[in-house]
């Protein structure tokens, strides 16, 4: 090939060369690679990624917190509810309390007055169920060991040695006054007492029981109505505990 054509393929590959540097599509095929990320990029990257997690993790708590305040404020008014069904519960039981103290209260009124006026004779050995019979033999008794006369309304027996009379008022106060003859009558060991309700019984068994301790301890004793004296301390009766009360130093 002579120096001419060397010049001209040289120039022809020149003039290619500038075509390809200014045609866009031509330089799009060149492969550009991205440089290779270092230990830093790394380490950003994987708390990046922590970072996104917490994010994840904290919208998650935000949520089940929303839950958990909606059961809290629920469980709250419930709790107040209960509260309130508790304190009306208290006030009925209250008014109930009250309510069965004052009915028993009335029972033993009621109670006592249907035996105000009775008397119990213990001691007197009986053999008729005829209350009748009963009434005219209890009437000779009492004028005998008493030296009284009463009109008996209506007698009637509880036991072998024990019966039941119903007498006027006054003939009751009269008995009563005059029961201490009894301890002159010598052929029978009769006793006459009140007819008592269910809360006196209770009581003066509690009274004698005291008693009976304190005096096998070597103390003096005192039985009084409704009160027991121990070396001088009184013990009152709590009719509405139904107990013995202690005395105040």
């Amino acid at each position: 090939m002579s120096s001419d054509e060397l010049t001209d393929e040289g120039k022809r590959r020149r003039e290619e060369g500038e075509d390809d540097e200014s045609d866009p599509f031509k330089r799009s095929r060149r492969v550009e690679r991205s440089p290779e990320k270092t230990g830093a990029d790394r380490k950003i990257d994987r708390v990046m990624k922590l970072l996104e997690d917490l994010a994840s993790d904290v919208k998650d708590i935000k949520r089940e917190q929303g839950i958990y305040a909606e059961e809290i404020r629920a469980l709250r008014e419930e709790n107040k509810k209960i509260m309130k069904e508790n304190e009306e519960i208290k006030k009925e039981n209250e008014q109930a309390k009250r309510d069965v103290r004052n009915l028993t209260s009335r029972v033993e009124y009621l109670e006592k007055e249907s035996k105000k006026d009775n008397v119990v004779i213990t001691g007197v050995k009986i053999d008729t169920q005829d209350s009748d019979i009963l009434k005219e033999v209890m009437e000779n008794l009492i004028e005998k060991t008493m030296n009284i006369k009463v009109d008996i309304k209506t007698a009637v027996k509880l036991g072998e040695e024990k019966c039941l009379l119903h007498l006027e008022t006054a003939d009751k106060r009269k008995v009563m006054q005059n029961k201490k003859k009894l301890r002159d009558f010598k052929e029978e060991r009769i006793y006459i007492n009140d007819d008592l309700t269910v809360a006196e019984m209770e009581m003066k068994s509690e009274l004698r029981k005291k008693a009976q301790e304190a005096r096998s301890e070597g103390k003096a004793v005192k039985l009084g109505f409704r009160k027991l004296i121990i070396e001088g301390k009184t013990w009152r009766w709590n009719r509405k505990g139904g107990k013995l009360d202690q005395p105040r130093n």
